[in-house]
């Protein structure tokens, strides 16, 4: 029950919840399944399309700035020790940049799924937004995590590969 009286939450509850709320968004039908909308079950599923979307038309609604603070940024808390460019991307990513790089993102590590879903600030004044699950890799999670490090990076350094 919530303080002041009112209904118990439950999952059901919550999942209708999300539901709802994607439509209001209007997202984009696909193949999403939300049993629990508790944001760790591994049953409940949105596409990557389906995340941008949300992430895109949250950014843009009156409570935008209050959305985007509860992404932190590369450097903070549970980014404090990701997005950290290869030694063969330092010269096209660091050089640029002071302190913090301009990446926000949350993230999700098991051993079956990795997941980043965010946006960066690009030297050219474009925010880009990105969502990536891979699951069920053959590969160890770690180098997973590590690639999809990698790939966010390249977003940021727009893929210029100098």
């Amino acid at each position: 029950h919530f303080a002041g009286g009112g209904t118990p939450g439950s999952f059901a509850l919550g999942a209708g919840a999300l539901e709802a709320f994607l439509g209001k968004l209007h997202a984009p039908a696909g193949a999403s399944v939300i049993l629990d909308a508790s944001g760790r079950s591994k049953m409940d599923r949105l596409s990557c399309g389906q995340i941008l979307w949300v992430l895109r038309k949250m950014r843009m609604h009156a409570y935008g700035k209050a959305y985007e603070s509860l992404f932190p940024q590369a450097g903070e808390g549970i980014l404090e020790d990701r997005f950290t460019p290869a030694e063969n991307q330092e010269h096209r990513i660091m050089p640029r940049l002071a302190g913090k790089l301009p990446i926000w993102a949350i993230v999700s590590s098991d051993e079956d799924q990795q997941a980043a879903a965010g946006w960066v600030n690009s030297e050219a004044g474009r925010s880009l937004a990105f969502a990536i699950v891979v699951e069920n890799s053959s590969l160890p999670s770690a180098q997973v995590q590590q690639q999809i490090d990698m790939l966010v990076l390249e977003i940021l350094s727009g893929g210029s590969g100098r």
